[in-house]
């Protein structure tokens, strides 16, 4: 029998795995080295977007903001031989950086230029990769909902009421969800 310890566990990047987002740094970077085109943003497609900023930018000496508490808790739970996976709505430059720099991570999965990694897109994908049940999803936001309607366990890094009800109300539907909280 498997157990929900034994499945995998998926990170969410912003919010999460960083204390705030990466889309105000990646726009901050973009500016400073001076690559900034308008024609960059004609394109209504937001991994499409992601990918062509990011593909611009040079992230050496950017500074992460890593929650101390959560990246202990990943760390003992992979030294226990789960496998950690960053699973994020950033393009995929931005989360193989952060899995770069943290060295955690079996997997960075992030958008690509045609897949946006959020919300629905983002539960789709792992229900498909791991099979409904059969993960674990650390998420901060409302727009985890989606993904945490199709984890095993849910791992919160944010004690907000509002997530609380609402995740109250999807483990009441599923008996055997285990809900947590980390930070």
């Amino acid at each position: 029998m498997v157990r929900n310890m034994d499945f995998p566990i998926c990170v969410d990047l912003d919010g999460t795995l960083l204390r705030g987002s990466t889309l105000p740094m990646v726009a901050r970077l973009y500016l400073e080295q001076r690559l900034f085109l308008l024609k960059d943003f004609s394109s209504v497609r937001w991994a499409a977007v992601k990918k062509s900023v990011c593909s611009r930018i040079d992230f050496s000496g950017q500074v992460f903001e890593f929650r101390a508490g959560l990246v202990s808790f990943l760390k003992e739970r992979r030294d226990c031989g789960i496998k950690i996976f960053l699973v994020t709505g950033a393009d995929q430059k931005v989360a193989d950086e952060v899995a770069g720099r943290i060295g955690l991570f079996h997997d960075a999965i992030g958008s690509d230029g045609f897949r946006h990694l959020v919300g629905r897109n983002k539960a789709r994908y792992l229900a498909e990769r791991f099979g409904k049940f059969r993960f674990a999803y650390i998420g901060d936001s409302y727009r985890d909902m989606f993904v945490w309607r199709y984890a095993s366990e849910i791992i919160i890094v944010k004690n907000s009421w509002i997530l609380v009800s609402v995740l109250s109300a999807i483990k009441r539907r599923e008996q055997n969800m285990i809900c947590r909280f980390v930070d």
